[in-house]
């Protein structure tokens, strides 16, 4: 978790609107990756860290992009410290209703992936977000929809 400070520090400048594309193509993947590894999420201090700083990047306003990759990323964070599920699971609620189909096909996904890999605790806390997303008018989130109730 000593390293924590110093990855956020690099994302932080990558996301500077004058650092350029190139900086944010080649790094923000592989640093949100790196922070939501087991290694890092595992630690509650790392988990701490690194929560309140990717939290922040699934609001309203944060660029398509960079908000699509955290949300997708964050079932692996929830699959290496599980005391991260309620939290998760409130910012793929936020993000199922979002105008914006970019973020809603990621939290679909995300979802797919949390049953996939055997995350989903109560179907109830999920099931109403399922129903209304199977008629979204971007037939790539029906998709991920279907996937999560296989």
């Amino acid at each position: 978790s000593r390293t924590v400070p110093s990855i956020i520090h690099v994302l932080r400048t990558c996301m500077d609107p004058s650092a350029g594309y190139d900086c944010i193509e080649s790094t923000l993947l592989v640093s949100l990756e790196f922070l939501a590894s087991e290694s890092i999420i595992s630690d509650p201090h790392g988990a701490h860290l690194v929560w309140k700083y990717v939290s922040s990047l699934t609001n309203d306003g944060v660029p398509t992009a960079v908000r699509s990759s955290v949300i997708r990323i964050l079932a692996k964070m929830c699959g290496s410290n599980k005391k991260l599920f309620r939290r998760i699971r409130d910012v793929i609620g936020r993000s199922m209703v979002s105008r914006d189909p970019f973020i809603r096909i990621a939290a679909t996904a995300t979802l797919a992936d949390l049953a996939k890999f055997d995350l989903l605790r109560d179907v109830e806390e999920i099931i109403g977000w399922v129903q209304n997303r199977l008629q979204d008018e971007d037939p790539s989130v029906a998709h991920f929809v279907l996937i999560t109730l296989k």
